[in-house]
């Protein structure tokens, strides 16, 4: 079914689509965009991609205080500001971006909060991990997919690592309502780019990749990939990444926690 979906894209390219014709937006959005900057010329938008507001609201909606460690700053920092200056965002652009930075501060929170609360996470044992290494459109999402066939690899679902909070093995999975939640989104995504699915389906409970779990750090190709970021990109292609891949270890032990695999 993938890759039959995958095949719309090359269809459409035969008959003289371009890749940004398919990712056109449908005219409500435009329409919606168009009043969102009237109402930011006139000083009524409410967006404000800034740092300190956006953890402020993360903290008052957990009512959780604690990030972990800094290191998520600097590039929290740069990226908000390669929003502003860069990516020349519609009002829904910036809707987007500002929901998922602090989508994400939150995550960071309850995920600090649910290590403090449950030791054993701590304790948990990554064995034999596989790595899937490849270029975009080479086939690496469907190659995953096959892997997470096997029940004894114990792979990452989109809705989890969406909304890791509490951990998975916390509740039962067919009445888990962030299933329902990310599938929300997802919808919601769809009626911005409906044509995007073509290119890369998405569904909450189908496995996904490393991306998201490093867009917690602020430090993942993720950002690039969506935005018109390039100071962004530069940044993110110099710098160490010894911190995200740390975080990224502690999101593993966080899934793995109650849901074991073999591996």
């Amino acid at each position: 079914m993938m890759i039959a979906r995958n095949v719309n894209v090359y269809e459409a390219r035969s008959k003289g689509k371009s890749y940004h014709a398919l990712l056109r937006r449908p005219w409500l959005i435009n329409a919606i965009n168009t009043c969102g900057e009237w109402l930011h010329h006139v000083g009524l938008s409410y967006v404000e991609l800034n740092e300190e507001i956006l953890c402020d609201r993360a903290c008052a909606e957990t009512g959780l205080h604690d990030f972990g460690d800094d290191a998520f700053r600097e590039p929290l920092r740069i990226l908000l500001r390669a929003y502003r200056t860069e990516a020349k965002l519609t009002f829904i652009g910036k809707l987007g971006a500002w929901h998922d930075t602090l989508r994400l501060l939150k995550n960071r929170l309850l995920l600090i909060e649910d290590r403090k609360r449950y030791p054993a996470i701590a304790k948990q044992e990554i064995r034999k991990p596989i790595f899937i290494v490849g270029l975009p459109r080479t086939g690496s999402t469907l190659l995953h997919n096959l892997f997470a066939q096997d029940p004894a690899n114990r792979v990452p679902w989109t809705w989890e690592v969406m909304f890791p909070s509490p951990p998975p093995g916390q509740t039962r999975v067919e009445e888990d309502p962030r299933i329902a939640q990310t599938d929300t989104l997802l919808r919601r995504f769809d009626s911005l780019a409906p044509t995007f699915k073509t290119i890369h389906p998405m569904q909450a409970n189908w496995p996904t990749e490393c991306v998201g779990i490093l867009s917690h750090t602020f430090a993942s190709s993720q950002f690039q990939s969506t935005y018109h970021i390039p100071s962004y990109q530069q940044w993110w292609l110099s710098e160490n990444a010894r911190a995200a891949y740390e975080f990224h270890y502690r999101f593993l032990q966080h899934l793995q926690w109650g849901v074991p695999g073999e591996r």
